[in-house]
C-alpha cells in the first residue's frame, strides 16, 4: 500500500480526501512511524501506529496506497518495529511473478544525476540489484499458490531500461494529474515509447512502469499533492483503462533534489537514499498487491493487505535501512513479513545474477569460452578444454569494472592472432581483455580518443574482409554508432557522420554486425530512435564509403520494441543473410537477403505459442541437425529455439531437457563448440547460475555455475 518515508499525523485528513476520488489509488507515501490510513466502505475509523490520529469514516471506492509526507519536525524518532497485531491477509487479487521494471524520465528537465543514470550507482542499478537479491527471497512469501490463490510464484525481476519520454503538452504542465499521468503513460506505450507491458504464464502484468518527474512539476491526485504538508513523495497505481484489455501497472516518483518539498519531508538520508528508500516500498506494494488502484473493497483485486495498517510498506513506512545488493549497499525501507510479524530489512543475497553472457571458440588456447559479467561488475571466464575451468579475468589483468548495463562480445582477432573480449567500462570506455598465452588489457576509447559509450550499449565485433580489418562497434552518448577498427594498431570512426545517417540509435536496444557475403558487403544493424530497423553498409569496390538504408521504410518491417536485442547471420540453410529482432508485439521478427531484403513473422511462421521478452536473442547455423536455428529467452522464462530445415519449427528446451527457467530477462548466447562437438546455448538461471543447453544429436542441460564450483 502506501509507504510513508516520513509523515505527520496531520496528513490523514487530506488522505481521507484523496480516498474519496474514484481514481487508482496511490501506493506509496514516505512517511515515519505513521502508516497510511486505510478506508473500505464497511470501515468505522483507521488507525496509525506510534503517533496515531483517529479519523472520521468517509464512504468511498478506492483503497489507499501511497507514500505520505511527513513534517520533518512534527513526530520525533521513527520506531522500528510494526504495530501489534500487524499483519497482511490475502484478498484473491493478482501479486506480479518476475517484475520488470521500466524506469521512464517524464520529460526534460534537471534530473537527480543518479536517477538519470548519469551517475552510479544509478537508479536502474538500483532496480537490478535489489530485483535479484533478498530482497525477492522476502517477497516469495507472499505467492499465490494456494487454494484460491492466483498460482503466481513471486521470483526474481529484471530492470527494462531507462527511457526518456517527450509528453503531450496538455499532460506536461506545471501541475500533473494522476489522470494525465495514465492518459500519457497508456499513449507512450501505444505509440512504441515505451516497451509493451510482458506477462507472466497466467497472463497477469509483470511490467511495472516507474515514472520520475523533473523539479517544477506538481502530481495530484484525488485531491492531494506532492511534497506538501498534508501530500505525498510517491504512489504505485494501476490504469483505470486498459491496453490490450489489461490495466496496467505504474508508480509516480516527484522530484526529491534540494529545494523541493520533498527533500525534507520523504526520508533522513542523503538524497539518492531517500529515492531508493522511497521507490522500495512502492515496488514491494506493486509486487505484493498489483492491482490495488482499481480495488473497491476488501475482496479481489485487493491481494495482499492489512485492514488496519494497509499495505506491506505501509505498516513499515518510514523505517530506512542499509542493505548490500550485489555488491552496492542501499538504503532501503524495512518491509512487513507475515513470517516475523515484524518490519525486517531482506536476508543477505546469497547469489549473484550474471549480467551479460558472450560465446567464442578460443583457437589461442584451443578452448571453448564463456565470458560474462559478474555483479561484481568484473568480466569472469568459463572456459572447457575437457573439463570446465573458470578465471576472473579482471583480477587477473587490473581491468576497469564493466558498466552494468553494458554488453561484452568474445571474438578471435586473426589479425593479431590473439583471443578478444570487449565490454563496456564502468568509465563509459570501450575495453578489451586479449589473450596471446596470458591475458592482458587495453582501454580502446584511450588508445584511439573515440567518444564515450552509453553506458547501456551493447557491444558487438566481427572480422572485415572487405577492408582487410577487426571491426568493433557501439553506441555512443552521442547516439551515433561509433566504430573502433584495427588493421595493426586500433582507429575510430563515427560510422552515423561517415554515412551520412539520418536517423540516431537507441543505446537501450541492441546492435549487431556481420559479413554479407551474398552482398560482397560489411554491415552494422541498428535499432534507431525511430523504432525503426537501419543497416549501415560498406560495399566492395564502394568507393570506400558507408551508406545507410531503413529496412523498416522500404521493406515494411513492424518496428521493433524498445530495448529489443538484435542477432544476424548468415544462412547456409537457406543461402541467406539473416537479421532477428522483437517487435511491438513480442514476435521475432525477420529480415533476410537472398540479393533483396524480406521480413517474416518467425512467430508466426513457426506457430510459437510464446512470445519473447526483451532478454537474450541469438541465431546460428547447426551445423550437427543441418538446421537454421533462433534461440531466446520467452515470457515464461523458458528458452526457446525457432528452427528452420526448410519450414520453421519452434521447441522449448527448456520443457525438453528439464532446465531450470530463465532469470527474467535473461542474457543469451549461442555457438557451435568445435572443442567439445556440439551446439552450444547459455543463459542466466532464475537460480543466477549460467546454465547450458548442449546439442550433439539430442538437447541436455549442465550448470555450469555449479560444475566449475566456488
Amino acid at each position: 500500500m502506501a509507504q510513508n518515508t516520513r509523515c505527520s499525523a496531520l496528513l490523514f485528513l487530506p488522505l481521507i480526501v484523496l480516498f474519496t476520488a474514484a481514481l487508482p489509488a496511490l501506493a506509496q507515501v514516505s512517511q515515519s512511524s505513521n502508516r497510511d490510513a486505510v478506508i473500505a466502505a464497511q470501515t468505522s475509523q483507521a488507525e496509525s501506529a506510534g503517533n496515531s490520529a483517529q479519523v472520521p469514516v468517509l464512504h468511498f471506492q478506492a483503497v489507499q496506497h501511497g507514500v505520505p509526507w511527513r513534517e520533518p519536525t512534527a513526530s520525533g524518532p521513527i520506531g522500528f518495529a510494526a504495530p501489534a497485531g500487524a499483519h497482511l491477509s490475502y484478498f484473491g487479487g493478482p501479486v506480479i511473478s518476475n517484475v520488470h521494471v521500466v524506469q521512464v524520465l517524464y520529460g526534460s528537465g534537471s534530473y537527480n544525476a543518479q536517477v538519470a543514470g548519469t551517475s552510479t550507482p544509478s537508479m536502474g542499478n538500483f532496480y537490478r540489484d535489489i530485483s535479484i537479491s533478498g530482497f525477492i527471497t522476502l517477497l516469495n512469501q507472499y505467492s499465490t499458490t494456494f487454494s484460491g490463490g492466483t498460482n503466481q510464484t513471486i521470483g526474481n525481476g529484471t530492470f527494462d531500461g531507462l527511457f526518456q519520454i517527450v509528453p503531450s503538452p496538455g499532460n506536461n504542465g506545471s501541475t500533473i494529474s494522476d489522470v494525465q499521468i495514465q492518459s500519457e503513460l497508456l499513449s507512450q506505450i501505444s505509440a512504441g515509447n515505451l516497451p509493451a507491458p510482458v506477462f507472466d504464464a497466467g497472463g497477469n502484468v509483470n511490467t511495472l512502469y516507474m515514472l520520475f518527474f523533473p523539479p517544477g512539476k506538481t502530481i495530484t491526485e484525488g485531491g492531494s499533492t506532492s511534497c506538501v504538508p498534508g501530500g505525498f513523495c510517491a504512489y504505485h497505481g494501476t490504469t483505470s483503462s486498459t491496453f490490450n484489455s489489461k490495466h496496467l501497472l505504474y508508480g509516480v516518483h516527484p522530484d526529491m533534489q534540494p529545494g523541493s518539498g520533498c527533500a525534507n519531508g520523504c526520508g533522513t538520508s542523503a538524497t539518492f537514499g531517500n529515492y531508493t528508500s522511497v521507490t522500495s516500498h512502492e515496488l514491494a506494494e506493486a509486487i505484493s498487491d498489483a492491482d490495488v488502484g482499481i480495488a473497491t473493497t476488501f475482496a479481489a483485486p485487493l491481494a495482499w493487505y492489512d485492514q488496519n495498517n494497509g499495505e506491506i510498506g505501509d505498516i513499515c513506512n518510514g523505517q530506512q535501512g542499509a542493505y548490500l545488493a550485489n555488491g552496492t549497499t542501499y538504503t532501503i525501507q524495512l518491509e512487513f513479513s507475515n513470517a516475523q510479524s515484524n518490519c525486517v530489512l531482506p536476508p543477505p543475497s546469497t547469489a549473484t545474477a550474471p549480467l551479460a553472457l558472450t560465446t567464442a571458440v578460443n583457437p589461442v588456447a584451443n578452448t571453448m569460452d564463456v565470458d560474462f559479467i559478474g555483479a561484481d561488475g568484473h568480466v569472469h571466464l568459463f572456459w572447457y578444454n575437457g573439463i570446465w575451468n573458470k578465471a576472473d579475468l579482471s583480477a587477473l589483468t587490473g581491468a576497469q569494472n564493466a558498466s552494468s548495463t553494458g554488453g561484452i562480445k568474445a571474438i578471435f582477432n586473426s589479425i593479431a592472432n590473439t583471443m578478444e573480449v570487449h565490454y563496456i567500462g564502468s568509465d563509459q570506455h570501450v575495453h578489451t581483455l586479449w589473450y596471446n598465452g596470458t591475458w592482458h588489457t587495453t582501454d580502446l576509447t584511450a588508445s584511439t580518443g573515440a567518444p564515450n559509450a552509453a553506458s547501456n550499449t551493447s557491444v558487438t565485433a566481427s572480422m572485415d574482409s572487405i577492408a582487410n580489418t577487426e571491426d568493433v562497434e557501439y553506441i555512443g552518448t552521442d547516439n551515433h554508432v561509433h566504430q573502433l577498427w584495427y588493421n595493426g594498431l586500433w582507429h575510430t570512426t563515427d560510422l552515423t557522420v561517415a554515412s551520412g545517417a539520418a536517423a540516431n540509435a537507441d543505446s537501450r536496444s541492441g546492435i549487431n554486425t556481420l559479413m554479407n557475403a551474398i552482398a560482397n558487403a560489411m554491415e552494422v544493424h541498428y535499432i534507431g530512435t525511430d523504432h525503426h530497423i537501419y543497416s549501415l553498409f560498406f560495399p566492395l569496390g564502394g568507393g570506400g564509403a558507408w551508406h545507410e538504408v531503413d529496412h523498416t521504410t522500404l521493406e515494411g518491417a513492424p518496428l521493433a520494441n524498445t530495448g529489443s536485442p538484435l542477432t544476424s547471420a548468415a544462412d547456409t540453410i537457406a543461402s541467406t543473410e539473416d537479421l532477428e529482432y522483437v517487435g511491438t508485439d513480442q514476435h521475432i521478427h525477420q529480415l533476410w537477403y537472398n540479393g533483396l531484403w524480406h521480413n517474416n513473422d518467425l512467430t508466426v511462421a513457426s506457430g510459437a505459442a510464446n512470445l519473447a521478452s526483451n532478454g537474450g536473442l541469438h541465431t546460428l547455423v547447426n551445423s550437427i541437425a543441418n538446421t537454421m536455428e533462433v534461440h531466446y529467452v520467452g515470457t515464461d522464462q523458458h528458452v526457446y529455439a525457432l528452427w528452420y530445415n526448410g519450414a520453421w519449427h519452434s521447441a522449448d528446451l527448456t520443457a525438453t531437457t528439464g532446465a531450470p527457467p530463465a532469470i527474467a530477462a535473461s542474457s543469451l548466447t549461442s555457438s557451435v563448440d568445435t572443442v567439445g562437438n556440439t551446439v552450444d546455448v547459455e543463459y542466466v538461471g532464475a537460480d543466477q547460475h549460467i546454465h547450458q543447453l548442449w546439442y550433439n544429436g539430442l538437447w541436455h542441460t549442465t550448470d555450469l555455475t555449479a560444475t566449475v564450483g566456488p
